[in-house]
């Protein structure tokens, strides 16, 4: 199954927007996979920032199976968060999210960051908030 282009998922646009497409999502929104934007490589900060635009993306397409608007909302912290090493430029990147709790409008996921080769690169808890209506 093909998903519609990331920028119509949520609020994030480019150039801001890091992901390049969504691979997979489950219907509520409680799981999905990512590819991100890296053309020059990617720290900490743009793994983690790009985590949460994942986020975004794979509520966005749930709230759109529902007929609903592009996902909103902020990321309000992290937590565990592990670097285990930057994108390289160029290298196939990752993000797989997993919802581990709910209490609206906040949700915790868990993400995981790697490579094409799958290489881990980052793993953290992340908070997220809603500014709209979630699955």
């Amino acid at each position: 199954m093909g998903f519609p282009a990331p920028a119509t998922l949520t609020s994030h646009q480019p150039p801001a927007l890091l992901v390049a497409e969504l691979i997979r999502a489950e219907a509520n929104g409680a799981a999905g996979q990512t590819t991100l934007l890296n053309p020059d490589g990617l720290d900490l900060l743009q793994m983690l920032e790009g985590g949460a635009q994942s986020v975004a993306v794979i509520l966005g397409q749930a709230l759109r199976d529902l007929d609903g608007p592009a996902a909103s909302g902020m990321l309000v912290g992290s937590k565990d968060v592990v670097l285990h090493r930057p994108a390289r430029p160029g290298e196939c990147v990752q993000v797989s999210a997993t919802l581990a709790h709910t209490l609206e409008p906040f949700r915790l996921y868990e993400i995981t960051v790697t490579s094409g080769d799958g290489d881990l690169l980052l793993t953290a808890e992340l908070k997220t908030m809603s500014t709209n209506v979630q699955p």
